[in-house]
């Protein structure tokens, strides 16, 4: 045991952050890419499989894993070690890519892209453990690098749709999965001379077997196995009510998901380590506010994502990568505009970043519905440039104020769950634009969903403002006190 850790130390000896950052990044490239590179994958796979209605599970089923996987896997990786946990996930990953080419029916593609779900999910929180693991033992910062391992989970978010359309058009829908493997095993190779954490809670190395034993069973925190499985039965039966063909359908999937989704409040507040932890949320109302508003303006950055590239290709006739190409500027607009927020954070606060964001929202909504109707790929490429500006300072706006609001032992916890709050809003905004985009009507697809995002718009503006009058309201009792 002596030995390994030596050897585990001259190997971080020879590595700082910034150089882990980057050999880590190579593995978190693949939630960014297969989350993205199925946008303009759809219309393909539903010539190879044309189950119309199974098509929005397709999309969910990678963001119902990935809700549930991050956070666990981020768990995990102080239980056994951060290298261990992305090792894994990049294994789960290998199998789903090697599964989802060779699936005979839609299901056991949906299975595929699930378990891409889970395995993409362990690199992030597994990378970022490593990293500040390394930079703790050196005395160094660690922001540099886990800021390189945020950007290249963006980057590859941003060119997955241009690369999955051109591998589409040029060897097929199949090549999205099978593309994965080259970067799988790169991944590997690159992480091997990363270190890796140990668990958090005892020395292996000095504890008898029973002692073992008995801490991991009385000192572990919990996964919540029971919450998860709650958490996850819930959200597929409301995805399943979004979906249902019918009212009978529709009634008994919002009936499951409402008994599920109490039965997992009452389990999560009583669990001694929660998924998600109610008693936390409860007791901070802005907090509450923050999540709620991600899931809705990641409602609509999705509903952008995969409605466009879906009603360009159907409509428009446009194959994959033209579809990919249009969308780009849809990842360059939200960069540009983190960097804008990021470096004005002196001279704006978060509640002025996110009405900025509601605002650009619904201008950019209501400003490409003019653009679609001239139907020209210039201006098309312009409405996605629009439709981008609002995520940048959604998104800081929304972090920033979660960061403040709670204290720093807390904003791991809270980070995950904000983490978890997108995730939820890519998976509802795919029924919508199922929905969306069968609409008989004599209104265009790219109009209905432009409606949509303002619909959301208008939501968020009436959150925000309750918001700010509930602050009001507390300010005003306490000073009353005072």
């Amino acid at each position: 045991m002596t030995t390994q850790r030596t050897g585990s130390v001259s190997q971080g000896d020879a590595l700082d952050p910034d150089n882990a950052s980057w050999r880590l990044g190579l593995g978190t490239l693949l939630q960014g890419l297969n989350s993205s590179m199925i946008a303009v994958a759809i219309g393909s796979i539903s010539l190879s499989f044309p189950d119309a209605s199974a098509m929005p599970w397709l999309v969910s089923a990678l963001y119902f894993t990935a809700a549930v996987g991050s956070p666990t896997f981020g768990h995990l990786s102080d239980l056994f070690g951060a290298k261990r946990i992305y090792d894994i996930g990049l294994a789960i990953t290998l199998m789903a890519s090697i599964l989802g080419p060779l699936s005979p029916n839609i299901w056991i593609l949906i299975l595929a892209r699930a378990l891409l779900g889970l395995g993409t999910s362990a690199q992030s929180p597994a990378a970022i453990a490593m990293v500040i693991h390394l930079a703790k033992t050196r005395h160094t910062s660690s922001s540099a690098a886990v800021g390189v391992i945020s950007l290249l989970g963006q980057v590859s978010a941003a060119i997955g749709p241009l690369i999955g359309g051109i591998v589409i058009v040029a060897f097929g829908w199949h090549w999205i999965f099978w593309i994965n493997i080259p970067l799988i095993v790169n991944a590997y190779l690159w992480s091997r001379k990363v270190p890796s954490t140990s668990a958090k809670d005892f020395d292996v190395s000095d504890a008898s077997t029973s002692t073992r034993t008995a801490r991991r069973h009385g000192m572990f925190p919990s996964i919540d196995p029971c919450g998860i499985a709650l958490f996850c039965v819930a959200l597929i039966a409301l995805i399943y009510a979004l979906l249902g063909s019918s009212t009978p359908l529709a009634i008994l999937g919002l009936c499951v998901s409402s008994i599920c989704f109490a039965l997992f409040y009452c389990q999560e507040r009583r669990a001694p380590r929660p998924f998600i932890d109610f008693a936390f949320i409860s007791s901070h109302p802005t907090v509450t506010y923050v999540y709620v508003r991600t899931i809705l303006v990641n409602i609509a950055f999705y509903i952008v994502f995969y409605g466009i590239p879906q009603w360009l290709e159907s409509r428009q006739g446009l194959n994959a990568a033209q579809a990919g190409l249009l969308l780009f500027p849809n990842f360059l607009a939200g960069v540009i505009t983190t960097r804008l927020a990021s470096s004005r954070l002196t001279s704006f606060t978060p509640p002025q970043l996110r009405r900025i964001g509601s605002l650009l929202l619904g201008g950019s909504a209501l400003m490409s519905m003019l653009l679609f109707h001239f139907g020209m790929h210039p201006l098309i490429l312009f409405a996605t440039f629009l439709l981008g500006t609002p995520s940048g300072f959604n998104n800081m706006g929304n972090q920033l104020e979660l960061n403040r609001t709670v204290r720093p032992q807390q904003l791991g916890q809270a980070t995950g769950m904000f983490r978890t709050s997108q995730f939820i809003g890519a998976a509802i905004s795919t029924p919508l634009v199922f929905h969306i985009l069968q609409i008989n009507s004599t209104v265009s697809g790219g109009d209905l969903l432009m409606i949509a995002i303002v619909a959301v718009c208008i939501i968020v503006c009436m959150l925000d403002l309750l918001h700010h009058h509930l602050q009001e309201s507390r300010h005003s009792s306490v000073s009353k006190k005072r």
